[in-house]
């Protein structure tokens, strides 16, 4: 989630709520192009990854459809980096027409070349196909969208949020100025909001849940690794006497450490048979809840498996070794 591209350019991009001073919007515009930190600046109705959807429903070629739809300015298309695959983008001062994504195409079962026949949504005519990109949380799938131009018409519910690209490491001076700004427009409150910020923060819950898994796994091994310690630790103790009578008859430092480490690799080779299936369940099952997901991977349980192992000898050579090392004789002697 923290890496997958949205199909869109959200880097260094500010944006604020304009709809307390719609109808002065474009002068608001104007005033802020005035910054020579503000590189590229644009408005809509919704920014990406906005919950609220604008849905419309009516039969179209006999077809029952629905989809959401985003009413932007012309601008916005390289201002965010859409890319028309088919047809035209709008133009300045466009009315009564309307884009639409490859999730529209897909789920109503159309061809490219609809475009070409004069087809009309919701009184709009097609001109264009956009590729797909992610407008709304990646929980879900890419859904058929539709985008509308701005126009005087509908200015006053379409001219939501206003967007501004910054020069890098200029961002910070940008949103005061951008504040000054609107307060000679208007009086309300408002916040200027980083887009990247509010992507990330869609996923708070996850970026928790990772840092809760990481830290009680973390806890959990060390545990385990204290308590394999104290019962390594015993197990020597106990076998003293079997040690020291196994070094008479000629037994090495090595063999007499792989006795005492069997055990280890017995349980690491029940709780593997016990871990990796439960561990697959679970996590296959969370991943259930997201439309976009990573694939589970053999390695990453073989990972998983190896470093756990690899902790657990580190931990309990040390008194392997310590214990395989006595002097035969002065064990058999104290035993």
């Amino acid at each position: 989630m923290r890496n997958k591209d949205w199909g869109i350019n959200t880097k260094d991009v500010l944006y604020l709520n304009v709809k307390p001073i719609y109808r002065e919007v474009d002068a608001f515009m104007e005033e802020l192009k005035r910054n020579a930190n503000i590189s590229e600046i644009t408005a809509g109705s919704r920014f990406p990854g906005q919950k609220t959807d604008m849905g419309f429903g009516e039969p179209f070629e006999g077809v029952s459809i629905s989809l959401s739809g985003w009413y932007l300015k012309p601008n916005s298309f390289d201002f965010f980096g859409f890319h028309v695959t088919k047809g035209d983008r709008f133009m300045e001062n466009d009315m009564n027409k309307v884009i639409v994504n490859r999730s529209f195409l897909k789920k109503f079962d159309f061809s490219d070349d609809f475009i070409l026949d004069d087809k009309y949504i919701y009184g709009c005519k097609v001109i264009g196909i956009i590729e797909d990109f992610n407008f709304r949380p990646l929980h879900e799938t890419i859904q058929p969208l539709a985008l509308f131009p701005v126009d005087e018409r509908n200015s006053t519910f379409s001219l939501n949020w206003v967007f501004f690209r910054t020069h890098e490491g200029y961002t910070q001076q940008t949103a005061e100025y951008v504040l000054n700004t609107w307060k000679k427009f208007s009086d309300e409150p408002v916040e200027v909001l980083s887009l990247t910020d509010t992507i990330y923060a869609m996923y708070k819950k996850e970026h928790n849940t990772a840092s809760l898994v990481t830290i009680c796994g973390i806890i959990a091994i060390v545990v385990a690794i204290i308590g394999l310690y104290g019962l390594i630790l015993f197990d020597a103790k106990a076998k003293r006497k079997n040690i020291a009578i196994r070094k008479i008859h000629g037994a090495s430092i090595t063999e007499v450490m792989l006795m005492i480490n069997q055990n280890l690799f017995i349980r690491f080779g029940i709780s593997c048979l016990l871990a990796f299936p439960i561990s697959y369940y679970a996590v296959q099952r969370w991943l259930e809840g997201f439309a976009y997901k990573t694939p589970m991977y053999w390695w990453i349980f073989a990972l998983g498996g190896f470093l756990v192992l690899a902790a657990s000898l580190l931990t309990v050579s040390w008194e392997s070794y310590k214990a395989a090392s006595e002097n035969p004789a002065e064990v058999v002697k104290s035993e």
